[in-house]
């Protein structure tokens, strides 16, 4: 013990290993630590014995960094020996290339919108040589609660532009076609702005059935799938893409693409068109109706529900019956009724412009 007090007091022991001193020695006025030692993080390590080890470590990253500095330089030699590839000609006329698709559908109502985009469709086909043969026109037929020749309106439209026309209708897993008011007693409620099974079931699933139909001999395929949205009939509507992708009709063998031909047409080049091909419309906008939808629409204002009413008496008593027997009102603080009474009074409707879907 004595030789370890000997060699541990002062800086005996520093003396005798000063290899191991990791800095400067000087004097301090402290009783406890006279001698201190002032060093640097390169002096710890070079005492403790990591010094070569980051060393190495640093000799291991200049390797690396000259391996990748000389890999980018082939690369690059590379690219430059490779030719050039030229750019796709830019389009001399904007607009959609139909003969990227396999088959157009159109869906049509019937109505003024979606005629013009069956006119806008056959005219992008007769410009670009695109067979109408691969067009076709899917009708969702909604019976009694459409308008009184709509669907043979429809097939006046189609045989006109020379084209198929597809009809499909809701139906259940066991193929019952029920119908509107069927459905709505059923679930006891009309529909609403959030609940807007009138479109998802009797219009969205039975074109989705069409489009099964007619693709699944095709193979692989390339689908437009046509709708007449204009961004002026709605803020929803307005913020529509004009093409883009449908992932609920898309397949590993089917890509589906929406298109909205005229969704930047405003109401009066629809109505030119109209007037100025001779093309034939419903006789309900003559009536007063800026829209052909269903003949009596939760969207409607009050005034275009009594022109509604005033065309379709025994419509209006079905759903003034189904409204009573549910107990939940046609609108939202508005009753079906109402339109009744307003037309058994001689209520005069005003000119209704449209209304926002």
């Amino acid at each position: 013990m004595k030789d370890f007090a000997t060699i541990t007091s002062n800086d005996n022991w520093f003396k005798k290993y000063p290899g191991k001193i990791a800095g400067v020695e000087f004097k301090t006025t402290s009783i406890h630590f006279p001698i201190q030692v002032k060093g640097t993080k390169d002096d710890v390590l070079r005492v403790t014995g990591m010094q070569k080890n980051v060393e190495s470590t640093n000799i291991d990253k200049e390797k690396r960094l000259k391996l990748a500095k000389v890999k980018a330089k082939a690369l690059a030699l590379k690219l430059k020996l490779q030719p050039v590839k030229e750019e796709a000609p830019k389009q001399t006329k904007p607009g959609l290339k139909l003969d990227a698709y396999d088959l157009v559908i159109i869906n049509s109502s019937g109505g003024k919108d979606s005629l013009c985009s069956v006119y806008e469709l056959c005219r992008m086909a007769d410009e670009q040589n695109y067979s109408r043969k691969n067009i076709i026109i899917s009708h969702q037929d909604l019976g009694r609660f459409e308008w009184k020749g709509t669907k043979d309106l429809v097939k006046k439209q189609s045989d006109l532009f020379g084209l198929d026309m597809f009809v499909s209708k809701r139906r259940d897993k066991n193929g019952f076609e029920e119908n509107l008011l069927e459905y709505v007693e059923r679930r006891g409620k009309w529909m609403s702005n959030k609940q807007r099974y009138c479109t998802s079931d009797f219009k969205r699933a039975p074109g989705s059935r069409v489009v099964t139909a007619v693709t699944k001999d095709m193979g692989n395929i390339k689908m437009l799938y046509v709708f007449g949205f204009r961004k002026d009939e709605s803020p929803a509507r307005s913020k529509k893409i004009m093409l883009t992708v449908n992932d609920r009709l898309t397949t590993k063998k089917r890509l589906v693409h929406d298109y909205l031909p005229i969704h930047k047409w405003d109401l009066k080049r629809v109505w030119n068109t109209i007037k100025d091909n001779n093309l034939p419309y419903h006789y309900a906008y003559d009536l007063g109706m800026p829209r052909l939808s269903c003949v009596f629409c939760i969207f409607s204002p009050f005034d275009a529900l009594v022109i509604a009413g005033i065309a379709n008496p025994e419509l209006l008593d079905e759903y003034v019956e189904v409204e009573a027997k549910i107990g939940h009102t046609f609108k939202n603080k508005s009753s079906i009724a109402e339109v009744k009474e307003a037309i058994e009074s001689g209520y005069k409707p005003k000119i209704v412009e449209d209304w926002v879907m």
